[in-house]
């Protein structure tokens, strides 16, 4: 039964990428679509079979086990169901009606966790019970992000197609852990939709679709992940900015980012409450008191923006270096580790070919570059796991080369005109 729908789900995607009007086959051929759709279902299912006969990746497992206990709620009453996947969570007094299905549940008081139980829970009603079907549904879901952001950098950018769907579409890191059931697969997808929605708005496409697609791709990332949010928030403002008013670009990102810093640290200054390095704090904190059969000595962060920035060298060199040979203690740490000698390689070979002035000039650069560097940072200032690592890296990575490419190859504003006009397509 359960091949049977693996092969019935599969044949139902694939026939959507080749059909349907999503996907702009003049950008990507079908039979391209359909070969990176076999591929990411295949990653889909190698990633399964990975979790489930390891002990580590602990989060997928739980996410579906969760899943599960909030779809038996369906054997008591619709509502219930409908109440845990769309309704509130980390809340007291819990509901008497639902305490059953809460108490055993590892994340309701986790925002970010608990929205992928939501998912998988959704996920749930045409699985059947297989996990395998999840990481499908969640490979397909990573295949649009990919697509979206393919989309954004053919439009914006003059960077030759086969260097945006290496690091985008093909990146190994890239390519299996946002084929699986992380949260990397929604981050993958959001990122995509709004680089892509982003695109059409510089260009001019204001309707009420394409800003509805983007405001609920921001919403879904602040539920499951709000941090990525909120680094990436300041870049987009300014790199709509740099579009709209023709300001110039490297002042407009700087002023927008310095901002962001000098409001996060005036706001911790004056909270009595919520601070911004007690939440750094506490999310290291939390991956020191994992066991992780990878993990490193990292200094704590003390709940100090003193610390923080004395801990800029961790937080610079970790994400682009772990797992270092070291680290490894079993094959897929040292892919891994493989992968970060073949990213440095990578970054080498494009940081000794670009001009500084050309990023700082080039608002689709500075938007990737900015991005991508300030998320590795965070990684390394609160994770001190090099498979976490790995994981995490998985997105900010090919935005960081893809923004040194687009350094390298495009030129700004010379060809603003050209991206306008291709803007405004679909």
């Amino acid at each position: 039964m359960e091949l049977a729908l693996i092969i019935s789900y599969s044949v139902i995607f694939l026939f959507l990428i080749r059909k349907s009007g999503l996907f702009d086959r003049s950008v990507l051929s079908t039979s391209f679509l359909t070969f990176f759709g076999v591929v990411k279902i295949a990653v889909a299912l190698l990633y399964y079979y990975i979790v489930s006969t390891s002990t580590t990746h602990h989060d997928s497992r739980i996410f579906i086990r969760d899943a599960n206990i909030i779809y038996s709620s369906l054997q008591e009453s619709i509502w219930y169901y409908l109440h845990l996947t769309f309704g509130p969570n980390d809340y007291l007094p819990e509901p008497d009606h639902l305490c059953a299905y809460i108490d055993p549940m590892g994340f309701w008081y986790d925002q970010g966790n608990y929205t992928m139980v939501r998912i998988n829970s959704i996920f749930r009603l045409f699985s059947f019970g297989y996990s395998s079907l999840h990481y499908i549904f969640f490979s397909m879901l990573s295949f649009v992000g990919a697509y979206n952001l393919y989309r954004f950098f053919e439009r914006q950018t003059k960077v030759p197609s086969p260097y945006i769907a290496l690091p985008i579409l093909f990146f190994p890191g890239t390519l299996f852990w946002t084929s699986g059931g992380h949260k990397e697969a929604i981050v993958f997808l959001c990122i995509g939709l709004i680089f892509n929605m982003t695109a059409r708005i510089t260009g001019g496409n204001r309707r009420w679709s394409t800003l509805t697609c983007l405001g609920f791709a921001m919403l879904v990332l602040a539920q499951v992940r709000f941090y990525t949010l909120a680094i990436f928030l300041p870049g987009l403002i300014a790199y709509l900015l740099v579009y709209t008013r023709r300001w110039k670009p490297f002042v407009t990102f700087a002023a927008f980012y310095g901002t962001f810093i000098i409001c996060a640290l005036l706001f911790d200054i004056n909270s009595d409450g919520f601070r911004i390095a007690e939440e750094i704090t506490i999310r290291q904190q939390t991956f020191q008191k994992s066991d992780g059969n990878t993990s490193f000595d990292l200094p704590a962060v003390s709940d100090s923006w003193t610390r923080i920035f004395g801990l800029i060298p961790h937080a610079v060199m970790n994400p682009y270096c772990r797992p270092l040979i070291s680290d490894c203690n079993h094959g897929l740490c040292l892919l891994g580790s493989i992968e970060s000698m073949l990213l440095l390689l990578i970054l080498f070979i494009l940081i000794i070919r670009v001009k500084l002035t050309s990023i700082l000039s080039n608002p689709n650069a500075l938007l990737c570059i900015s991005f991508g560097i300030l998320i590795q940072l965070l990684i390394g200032l609160i994770v001190n796991n090099a498979g976490a690592i790995v994981r995490y890296r998985s997105v900010a990575v090919p935005l960081i080369i893809v923004g040194l490419l687009i350094a390298i190859h495009d030129s700004w504003p010379e060809q603003k005109n050209d991206r306008s006009s291709r803007a405004t397509s679909n």
